[in-house]
């Protein structure tokens, strides 16, 4: 649940137009899996889907759409001496 951190209020939130079929297409594909979760995002058995496993989700599509693998950052110091 989402609350407003000053008034404590829960937010409204319109689900309209493209936010809408996202999730159409999420509950058709959860729809598919033997497997019922309260998880809005899982994995092929149903599982919820952890921020190393979503990651790595990101990384694959990355490098198939031409990006590549992500650069390494740099270090503070070396951001100064651009």
């Amino acid at each position: 649940m989402i609350k407003q951190s000053k008034t404590k209020a829960t937010p409204r939130i319109a689900i309209i137009g493209k936010l809408k079929a996202l999730l159409g297409r999420i509950k058709a594909r959860k729809a598919g899996l033997d497997v019922s979760s309260i998880y809005l995002l899982v994995n092929e058995r149903g599982l919820k889907l952890s921020r190393p496993d979503l990651r790595l989700h990101f990384q694959k599509a990355k490098e198939s759409a031409g990006e590549g693998p992500p650069r390494p950052r740099r270090a503070p110091s070396q951001l100064l001496a651009v």
